[in-house]
């Protein structure tokens, strides 16, 4: 089985960007509908979307051909001693080639660790790249679990973040939806701000354990 996750968490939302990219077919847009509905961690097979969905397998190869084509879905090989392991994909909310100065490769946007998981390369990432991730695969599982609790225990009550980048009597919010909300500017902060909160929380909640 090939492990499956996604680059946001806790709602079923289609993001507006595939709904309207006209290069995906809508089959495509459908089996993508399907895995975003899925976890973290959930066992990513052919044989277990097929019997959820009513098409034939060679189609469906096609399908998710299209959706790796279109940079809204990667498979990461993985190999420990010498042995391959099963897949990891990761589903996007945007093609993740479209916040990159170009088109990654496996090897030079991830590289790989002798024990088979995955950390973050420096070679041609850019600055900005850099500060909008997680370095290992390890943390992003943690910071996606971070996030999770968070937004269980938090909704709705207001946080502070000590004045990164905004006003230090700047309070948010988590709304229904998960989402950071500034209640100062009365808007939901956009995907690069909220990742800076959410990096700033993840880091002092370690800090303070």
């Amino acid at each position: 089985m090939s492990n499956f996750r996604k680059s946001w968490n806790n709602f079923t939302q289609v993001p507006n960007h595939i709904i309207n990219d006209k290069n995906v077919s809508p089959e495509a847009k459908g089996v993508y509908l399907y895995l975003s509905s899925k976890p973290d961690g959930w066992e990513f097979s052919l044989n277990g979307i097929l019997s959820q969905n009513k098409m034939g397998r060679e189609k469906l190869i096609r399908i998710i051909s299209e959706l790796e084509k279109f940079c809204y879905l990667k498979k990461y090989k993985r190999r420990l001693n010498g042995k391959q392991l099963p897949n990891e994909y990761e589903l996007f909310d945007v093609p993740y080639s479209s916040t990159e100065s170009e088109k990654p490769t496996r090897k030079n946007r991830l590289g790989k660790t002798d024990s088979g998981n995955r950390t973050t390369s420096n070679t041609n990432i850019s600055k900005k790249e850099k500060s909008n991730t997680i370095s290992t695969y390890e943390e992003r599982v943690s910071f996606n679990s971070f996030k999770e609790n968070f937004i269980k225990n938090n909704m709705s009550k207001l946080f502070t973040t000590d004045g990164i980048g905004w006003l230090a009597e700047t309070e948010f919010t988590i709304n229904s939806d998960g989402l950071i909300f500034n209640t100062v500017s009365q808007k939901i902060l956009n995907k690069e701000d909220a990742f800076k909160i959410w990096k700033y929380l993840f880091e002092k909640s370690n800090k303070d354990k």
